[in-house]
C-alpha cells in the first residue's frame, strides 16, 4: 500500500474523530465557553495583569457565558409549541337507549298515588342519563383523548386521522384532517373519531382500541406531532355508567 495512501486514511480517521467529538453533547455544550474563557484569559496574559485577576476574569467569562447560553435554551424552549400539549386522558362517550324509569323506582307508595291522581307523566331517562337498577342498550360509542395546552401563547391543531373500535366495531371514517382549531393558554380540548354504531347491545364491558394521530404547532405551522395508540378496556356497568376508562399504551 503507497504512502500517500496511509496518510489519507489516517487523515480520515481524524476527521471521523473530529466529527464524533463535535456532535458530542460535551463538545456542543461547553465548546463556546472554553473559547470566550480562553480569549479572556489570553488578552490578560498579553496586557501583563495579575495572574489572579487573569483567573478571576476567566471564571467570570466561562460563567457568563453558560449563563447567557442557558437563559437562552430556556427563552427558545418557552417560545416553543413543542412537548406543550399534554395528555389528559382517555374518555368514552355512550349513547343509550331512552327508556321510562321503572314503577317501583317512582319514590314511595304514597309518592306514586299521588302522581297519578295528578296525571303526572311517568319519568323518562334520556340517552345521557342513567339510573342505578335501570339497565339499559347502548346505540351508540365514542372514544376521544383530551389533550391541554400548557404554553403561554395559543396553539393550532388538527386531527390528521384517527382509527378507532369497541368491542371488534370499527367507527365510520370521517373525512381527515380535520380544520385547525385554536387551543388557548391553559384550556383543554378533546379529539375525537366519530362515533361506533353497537346496534343496542346490552350496556356490558366493552373493550377497544384506539390510534390518534395529532398536528399542532403556531397557527399555519403544524409541524409537531402526538401519537395516541393503545388498547382501552371500559368497565360499563348494566346501568350505563363508565366511572373510568383503562389505557394500555403501545406507542
Amino acid at each position: 500500500m503507497s504512502k500517500w495512501f496511509k496518510t489519507f486514511l489516517e487523515w480520515v480517521g481524524h476527521f471521523e474523530a473530529i466529527q464524533f467529538l463535535i456532535h458530542t453533547e460535551f463538545f456542543r455544550i461547553l465548546l463556546l465557553p472554553f473559547i470566550v474563557t480562553g480569549a479572556t484569559a489570553s488578552f490578560g496574559w498579553i496586557e501583563k495583569m495579575p495572574l489572579m485577576w487573569i483567573l478571576m476574569a476567566g471564571a467570570l467569562a466561562f460563567m457568563a457565558t453558560m449563563q447567557g447560553m442557558l437563559r437562552s435554551s430556556e427563552y427558545r424552549e418557552r417560545k416553543s409549541p413543542r412537548n406543550k400539549l399534554s395528555y389528559e386522558g382517555t374518555f368514552f362517550s355512550a349513547e343509550l337507549d331512552e327508556i321510562d324509569v321503572p314503577h317501583h323506582l317512582i319514590g314511595n307508595r304514597r309518592q306514586r298515588r299521588n302522581q297519578r291522581q295528578q296525571g303526572q307523566e311517568i319519568p323518562r331517562l334520556s340517552s345521557n342519563q342513567v339510573m342505578a337498577g335501570v339497565n339499559r342498550h347502548v346505540l351508540k360509542g365514542q372514544l376521544s383523548v383530551a389533550i391541554k395546552n400548557n404554553a403561554t401563547f395559543p396553539i393550532s391543531w388538527y386531527l390528521e386521522s384517527a382509527d378507532t373500535e369497541i368491542n371488534g366495531i370499527r367507527a365510520d371514517r370521517k373525512d381527515y384532517p380535520t380544520p385547525p382549531i385554536i387551543l388557548q393558554p391553559g384550556n383543554s380540548v378533546r379529539a375525537l373519531d366519530a362515533p361506533v354504531d353497537l346496534d343496542d347491545m346490552e350496556c356490558q364491558h366493552l373493550t377497544g382500541k384506539m390510534n390518534f394521530k395529532i398536528r399542532y404547532g403556531l397557527p399555519g405551522k403544524e409541524h409537531f406531532e402526538l401519537n395516541f395508540e393503545a388498547n382501552v378496556l371500559i368497565p360499563m356497568e348494566r346501568f350505563g355508567f363508565v366511572p373510568i376508562v383503562q389505557t394500555e399504551w403501545l406507542s
